[in-house]
């Protein structure tokens, strides 16, 4: 980052193609509406959440609506009170009456003291298709969405995918107990993260704040798009656990290829 204040805000653009949109949704109004964004912290239906480390990239949450019977193409840009003048920008293309799910890869800032501190954000969406880049509001009139995440402070960061508890004989506990105990033998905190999406992100920038990954779940094999952002991630430092007599073999020959 550049000393000199006026050099150091930047627009980092990330533009992906693998974006989520799902299907038509109808609205009974007489002209179009704008667009409505949610920008919330990433998280699971089910209660799973990415970790926030301080100085490691990460990810935040964008969920658009768009009514319009035209297809829009915005810009979601992200800010940190700590780092005002430093913005984390994606853009994409939203299809007419359509629900966008995305994400926008962030640095989290640096903290200062120790143990879990929460960092502010703030988002603002922009309209790319005007002649000049424009300020949306939502339906409710906000321009600036703003939410809160909580860095994670271990020096060892763990996460799990483990099965969905609706399938039957899924022990509940089974993966968290078995890593805890892994971890309790080297003098971690009993703390670990589970991966409980669906689908995860597919790219390396949500698994990069974890240090060790356990898969003990077959789920993850119908997910090539996260199962090659684990691939990277491994090849990139990660520590991999998979317990064989819990999943897919294809799991271990997609991430491996022909070593496996």
């Amino acid at each position: 980052m550049a000393s000199n204040s006026k050099l150091r805000f930047a627009l980092v653009c990330v533009v992906l193609s693998c974006c989520c949109a799902t299907g038509p949704v109808g609205y009974g109004q007489d002209k179009p509406a704008g667009p409505r964004v949610e920008h919330t912290s990433i998280r699971s239906s089910v209660g799973g959440m990415h970790a926030y480390v301080p100085e490691r990239w990460s990810l935040i949450s964008v969920n658009v609506t768009n009514p319009d019977p035209n297809p829009r193409e915005l810009i979601s840009a992200t800010y940190f009170d700590a780092e005002k003048t430093l913005q984390y920008a994606r853009r994409f293309w939203l299809p007419a009456r359509s629900r966008l799910r995305t994400w926008v890869p962030v640095q989290i800032p640096e903290v200062k003291g120790k143990g879990p501190q929460p960092l502010n954000f703030h988002s603002l969406v922009m309209d790319a298709d005007r002649s000049r880049e424009e300020l949306l509001r939502d339906d409710t009139g906000q321009m600036l969405h703003s939410g809160t995440i909580t860095t994670n402070s271990e020096s060892f960061v763990s996460a799990y995918i483990d099965d969905p508890l609706s399938l039957p004989d899924v022990d509940a506990n089974a993966a968290y107990d078995l890593l805890v105990a892994c971890r309790r033998e080297r003098n971690h905190s009993r703390r670990a993260t589970k991966l409980a999406e669906t689908l995860f992100a597919p790219d390396e920038f949500a698994l990069q704040p974890f240090d060790q990954i356990l898969i003990c779940s077959r789920r993850a094999a119908h997910d090539p798009a996260g199962i090659s952002a684990i691939r990277r991630w491994l090849y990139n430092g990660g520590k991999l656990w998979v317990t064989l007599n819990q999943t897919d073999p294809k799991i271990l020959e997609t991430i491996l290829g022909d070593g496996f």
